[in-house]
């Protein structure tokens, strides 16, 4: 069973703490756990592999850039995808 994440674009939660590397994983996580439940992604994306996790830095902050790997995908070009929090 995955977890669920609702993500947004509304956030003034007042809250203007930085997301550290580990709630990172688990927004990260948690959203793909989503997407797999509304069968925008197969199953086998539950077996998935932790590829990298990195920071950008953009005009609005600290971006993080996780990438994960799906080695049961057929198709090579659909075998990575990117979270970006």
């Amino acid at each position: 069973m995955c977890n669920k994440a609702n993500a947004h674009g509304d956030h003034a939660h007042n809250n203007d703490s930085p997301i550290n590397k580990e709630n990172a994983l688990i927004i990260s996580n948690n959203a793909l756990g989503q997407l797999i439940d509304s069968k925008k992604l197969a199953k086998t994306w539950m077996f998935k592999k932790l590829k990298t996790v990195t920071t950008q830095e953009t005009a609005n902050g600290k971006v993080w850039v996780i990438s994960y790997e799906n080695s049961s995908e057929k198709s090579e070009n659909r075998r990575v995808i990117y979270v970006l929090i």
